[in-house]
């Protein structure tokens, strides 16, 4: 085999590789829904229609974030804030009952 072939060969093995290693880390992870007994401390995201969207992860990515979503009826405490430089954000404790 040609020393040409065998670089082109190579050259395309590793943008696959890069491709399929880039892809993957941006596929966002589905929110977990929160079921009795569930607890877990994050920032909490958002609160709409009787629900609060959790970031456990609140120092990685939008892409890399892991949601819990809890709905009524939920204990809710203050954990403290978490510093996430440049950002800081206030932590709670939440517990699906």
């Amino acid at each position: 085999m040609k020393n040409e072939t065998r670089f082109a060969l190579f050259a395309l093995a590793m943008a696959l590789a890069l491709i399929s290693t880039t892809s993957r880390s941006q596929v966002p992870t589905p929110p977990v829904i929160a079921q009795r007994g569930t607890v877990a401390t994050g920032s909490i995201q958002s609160e709409r229609d009787g629900k609060v969207y959790l970031n456990t992860t609140p120092c990685k990515s939008s892409a890399e974030a892991k949601i819990v979503i809890f709905h009524d009826h939920f204990n809710r405490t203050q954990a403290g804030p978490v510093d996430c430089y440049p950002a800081k954000f206030d932590t709670f404790t939440l517990e699906q009952l």
